[in-house]
């Protein structure tokens, strides 16, 4: 029976997408796992389900659901991924199934670490453009003149502005103020400190 009823991604995984019977139940739980496509056995070892179930759920899984800040940047360890995925591609060449399975893993983690390095330029760019912006709005303002103090009917009145420092204003700028109680995200606060550097920009000021 059809439905028009929409089911959300992060409600499916590529290990076990179906619950219950069917093509996908069994794979890998112990050997003589059926393929009801060719009649073959299907036998993934613990190395290639655990690495399909790492990259399903910390770059694919993050990918489509834009958390590109969250994927990990631990490039030996993408490397590992991909050795197992690519071995494991020319051992099920013979497997259509599991062929385009291990095909699309090998996309999947590439296009998520791709992701990830389009995001960070894409904040990159982000802070250099509010930079220079903040620069044109000061010569427009003539901001660059400062009084020192301001004579009003023979008085005198100073005033003390606080400045937050260039990291947590980008900060804010790009993703907004934390939550009361919660705090900066560390992973997100690295990724602005790295963009202001690699911008030269200084962050504290």
């Amino acid at each position: 029976m059809l439905t028009n009823q929409m089911v959300s991604y992060a409600a499916k995984s590529i290990i076990n997408p179906v619950s219950g019977g069917g093509y996908y139940t069994g794979i890998g739980s112990g050997g003589g796992n059926c393929n009801v496509v060719t009649g073959q056995d299907i036998e993934l070892t613990e190395l290639e389900l655990e690495t399909l179930r790492i990259i399903e759920e910390q770059y694919t899984s993050r990918m489509a659901n834009k958390d590109y800040v969250h994927i990990p940047t631990d490039y030996p360890a993408y490397l590992r991924l991909y050795d197992v995925v690519y071995r494991a591609l020319n051992k099920y060449q013979s497997n259509r199934a599991l062929s385009i399975l291990f095909q699309i893993t090998n996309e999947g983690l590439t296009g998520a670490m791709n992701s990830y390095g389009l995001y960070t330029r894409n904040v990159e760019l982000t802070i250099q453009n509010t930079y220079l912006q903040g620069v044109l709005q000061q010569i427009i303002d003539g901001i660059n003149v400062k009084k020192v103090f301001d004579q009003n009917e023979g008085t005198y009145s100073l005033r003390r502005e606080f400045q937050l420092a260039p990291l947590i204003q980008y900060y804010i700028r790009i993703y907004g103020l934390p939550e009361p109680g919660v705090g900066f995200d560390p992973v997100k606060m690295n990724l602005v400190l790295n963009a202001l550097e690699n911008s030269g920009i200084s962050p504290y000021g």
